[in-house]
This record gives C-alpha cells, sequence and structure tokens, in this order.
C-alpha cells in the first residue's frame, strides 16, 4: 500500500480458549486461608443465588475467541468484571499462553503495567 500500511493483521486471534484450574497453584498455608475466606463467603452468596465453580474443575476464561486487528487500527476492549479483557491482553503480551487456538503477532507488543496492577480480589468478577 501507498502509505506504508500492509494488508496483513498486526494481530490474528485465531479459535483461542483460556482455562484456569480453579483452586491450582495455592501453597498449604494458602489453601487453609482460602478455604477459610471461601467458607465465611459461603452464606453470602447462598444469598444472593450465586453458584461457585468447585475447586479442581476447569473456569473458561475466554471461549473461542477470533479477532484480527489491521496494523494502525486502535481497539478498545469494554466489558464487564470477568469478562476476560485482562486474559485477553495477557496473552497478546506472552504472559501467558491459550489453552487452545492460536495468536499471531506481526510486530512488537510491550505491557504497559505489570502484572496484577489494578486487580482487587474482592472487585473481581469472579
Amino acid at each position: 500500500m501507498a502509505d506504508g500500511i500492509t494488508a496483513e493483521p498486526a494481530i490474528k486471534i485465531e479459535g483461542v480458549t483460556k482455562r484456569y484450574r480453579l483452586g491450582a497453584g495455592y501453597g498449604a498455608d494458602a489453601t487453609i486461608s482460602h478455604r477459610i475466606d471461601s467458607a465465611l463467603r459461603a452464606p453470602l452468596r447462598k444469598l444472593r443465588g450465586e453458584t461457585k465453580p468447585e475447586e479442581g474443575e476447569d473456569f473458561l476464561a475466554l471461549d473461542g475467541v477470533s479477532l484480527e486487528i489491521p496494523e494502525g487500527q486502535m481497539l478498545g476492549l469494554v466489558g464487564a468484571n470477568g469478562a476476560g479483557k485482562s486474559t485477553l491482553l495477557k496473552l497478546l503480551a506472552r504472559i501467558t499462553a491459550p489453552s487452545e487456538g492460536r495468536i499471531e503477532i506481526r510486530g512488537q507488543v510491550g505491557s504497559l503495567l505489570e502484572v496484577g496492577t489494578g486487580f482487587h480480589p474482592e472487585l473481581t468478577g469472579r
């Protein structure tokens, strides 16, 4: 093209799924703390009619996401807590790998924020 922008997308995401195993990766002390916290919150969840997946179950943070972003285009990710926005950005920054699917990036992607920046465990949607 005349302005130096190619027809190939800068970012191509095909059928990307990201699974997390709930309760995985906790140390012995954190597991006890997690279980106590979970037990204390259970009555409130029950009153609200919320269901919580059991430890050891898979949680789908992203399920079959496909997207192409042309070179030079800006994109905003907007959604409710727990919708997968941060997970998608972590995949693009190669902080974590997709469980399924593939991501092609032409050029470099850099993260401007540290992992966990802005995360507050009591405000997350999950």
